[in-house]
Parts: structure tokens; sequence; C-alpha cells
């Protein structure tokens, strides 16, 4: 009778298994940053006017325009006496009248604290 001194082996990959667990911890890792960035990279609005008539003649031609920073990018509107007359940060009219004068109102929003506005007053003399 004879003994079989041949003892099991068992075959174990620890390379294999540390690569897979490395790559998993990178993945955890880069979804870990793209939240961080995304949750404290985000800005509230600021409404910004680049162009304002503020003294224009009846019947001319004006454009008001404004635009916003903040992150996510964001929308912009011109506002006047409570109401969305474009929403766009380019306004033009035409030909202004009397009746038009008062104060237009860029909002900004993108959904980060609150809603962003900056002025403009607007006189309208006659021809």
């Amino acid at each position: 009778m004879s003994l079989d001194t041949k003892t099991p082996y068992i075959e174990c990959d620890t390379e294999r298994y540390f690569s897979n667990f490395t790559q998993i911890l990178i993945a955890f890792w880069f979804i870990i940053l793209k939240v961080f960035n995304d949750v404290f990279s985000a800005v509230p609005p600021k409404a910004i006017i680049h162009r304002c008539p503020t003294n224009v003649t009846e019947e001319n031609s004006e454009t008001f325009n404004c635009s916003a920073t903040g992150n996510p990018s964001p929308e912009v509107a011109w506002i006047r006496s409570g109401e969305v007359v474009v929403e766009d940060g380019a306004y033009v009219i035409s030909a202004i009248h009397r009746s038009q004068k008062g104060t237009y109102e860029c909002m900004a929003w993108n959904g980060i604290g609150n809603n962003s506005t900056a002025n403009c007053t607007v006189d309208v003399q006659c021809k």
C-alpha cells in the first residue's frame, strides 16, 4: 500500500482578483469625483445687461442685450410689467413708442439658488 503524498493544489489567481478590485475602486472614485464636481461647482445665476438704451427717440429701433453667468448655464428672458416679452438675451423693438417707456428686467435662472435680475430703465422722447 502506498500513501499518496500529493496535496491537492487549489489555484488562486490573486493578480486577477487584485486587478478587478483595483478597477472597481478606480471606477467608484471617478463616480465620487463626478458627483462632487457636479454638486460643488454649481453656481447661481447672475444677470448682466450689456446694452440698455436709456434715452431713445420715438419710432427708432432699439436693442436690449443681456446674458448670464452660472453653472449650469442659465436661461435668460426680458420681462416688462411682469410679462415675459422675449425668452432670449436679445430683445429688439423695431419702432419704439412712448407707451413702451419704463423698466425692463433681464431675468436669469438655472435652478441653483435664486433667480437673478438686472434692470434697464428706458425713457422715450418725442420725435
